[in-house]
This record gives C-alpha cells, sequence and structure tokens, in this order.
C-alpha cells in the first residue's frame, strides 16, 4: 500500500523533482500523485501481477 508515509519517503527520495513538481502541476505526474496522497487523498493498493 502507498500510503501518505511512504509518499512522504518518495517525495524524499525525488527531492530533485518536487518543487518542480509543486511549481508545474502536470509537470511530473507520478510526484503528483505522491503529493495528492501527502496532502489527504486515500492511499493506493499495490498488488503484484506476475508477467
Amino acid at each position: 500500500m502507498l500510503d501518505a508515509k511512504a509518499a512522504a519517503h518518495g517525495l524524499d527520495v525525488f527531492a530533485e523533482h518536487t518543487a518542480d513538481a509543486k511549481n508545474r502541476p502536470g509537470a511530473h505526474p507520478n510526484i503528483d500523485r505522491l503529493i495528492e496522497i501527502v496532502d489527504g487523498a486515500g492511499p493506493l493498493d499495490i498488488k503484484l501481477i506476475e508477467a
């Protein structure tokens, strides 16, 4: 599950892009999703699917 704690960690990992994502919504859609979750959006369920 990608919850607020995991999303905050992701923002730390991609910190060099986080400020740009906040200033230009849509430029970094994956980081936008992390920001949304940190800001209170529901968590994402993650399921591994064997190829």
